[in-house]
């Protein structure tokens, strides 16, 4: 595990501004509307930010608009389509708006009882802002990148992991990538590859990335 990389991997953090946007939504039209309109920070922030939790627990809905939609619209099977897409498959904002977008449409093109939410239900849309910033764990070689991946924050795999798919527009995280391309370990990225995000913590990712490398 000790070659050399043909590029070093510079570990980073990312701290997250969340900010209430003003916009709210009392029934499935108007949360149609305000998901056509907000900005991709919003679509990001509830689409993904249940994954940052130190205690992020697997459910059936880990996106917001799933969860507003079945357990307070009470819109069961629309909320369980929401709730089927799979967030990681998607390498930018614009794709996953689009989707949720089509399926709710698709969904209110069948007559149905509009249904509103009582004063104090609403869905009040949020937005992430994220600021990146590099820490000082610089590595060339699995031993080295294995050691500092158990000291950065929780942050920072978050951003490795999450963030970069969207920020580089790729199927895979920064750190599957820097292993297959500077480090020419194609079975290791797979294998982190293949890590299922709906079943585990950032905490428990980060060992089962460990465990990966140890066992190389």
């Amino acid at each position: 595990m000790k070659n050399k990389a043909k590029a070093p991997f510079r570990f980073y953090t990312s701290s997250i501004l969340i900010k209430l946007t003003g916009q709210k939504a009392n029934n499935i039209y108007e949360l149609l509307n305000g998901i056509k309109k907000v900005s991709g920070a919003s679509i990001f922030h509830h689409t993904h930010h249940s994954f940052r939790g130190h205690h992020f627990i697997p459910s059936l809905h880990q996106n917001d608009f799933a969860y507003w939609i079945s357990n307070i619209l009470q819109e069961k099977e629309l909320g369980e389509r929401l709730a089927s897409i799979d967030i990681y498959e998607y390498t930018d904002i614009r794709s996953l708006r689009k989707e949720i977008i089509r399926i709710i449409e698709e969904y209110l093109s069948k007559w149905h009882e509009e249904r509103s939410v009582p004063e104090g239900r609403e869905f009040h849309f949020y937005e992430a802002v994220s600021i990146a910033m590099p820490t000082d764990y610089l590595v060339w070689s699995l031993d080295e990148f294995c050691e500092a991946l158990k000291k950065v924050s929780i942050q920072s795999v978050y951003y490795h992991f999450f963030q970069s798919r969207l920020r580089l527009k790729v199927k895979r995280s920064d750190f599957a990538y820097w292993i297959d391309d500077s480090l020419q370990r194609p079975d290791i990225a797979q294998k982190i590859d293949n890590i299922d995000i709906y079943m585990y913590i950032l905490e428990d990712i980060r060992k089962k990335i460990i465990k990966i490398i140890e066992k190389a």
